[in-house]
């Protein structure tokens, strides 16, 4: 009788110990699964509202094509979008316009050189 006690005891300890492991393991899995979805969606969010901000500056061009502010926005936008070709672009538009502006000439001198290594 004793040894079948000791027996149940052990299976109840293992049964016990193996569906605690188990939730642990679960629960551990599906929190490490969700955090780069998360970081995912985030950074796709990011990217939309960058590319919603641009249709509205090139909306914005449509009907004003010397538009500085919204060029800058367009340039500054597609900075952010890694857009570089489409910011060279813009930039050679700001400088045409404002030719002393030496900041544009300088945005547009660091997208050459990165562009080019």
């Amino acid at each position: 009788m004793k040894k079948i006690r000791q027996f149940f005891v052990v299976i109840s300890i293992a049964s016990i110990s193996s569906s605690l492991l188990f939730n642990t393991v679960k629960l551990f899995g599906s929190y490490f699964q969700q955090a780069p979805t998360e970081a995912n969606t985030e950074v796709t969010s990011a990217a939309s509202k960058l590319a919603d901000q641009a249709r509205g500056y090139e909306l914005v061009l449509q009907r004003e094509p010397k538009n500085q502010i919204a060029l800058e926005g367009l340039a500054k936008v597609r900075i952010e979008l890694n857009d570089l070709p489409g910011a060279m672009e813009t930039l050679e538009q700001l400088i045409r316009l404002n030719g002393d502006r030496e900041n544009y000439k300088k945005q547009l001198a660091q997208i050459k050189h990165s562009m080019s290594h």
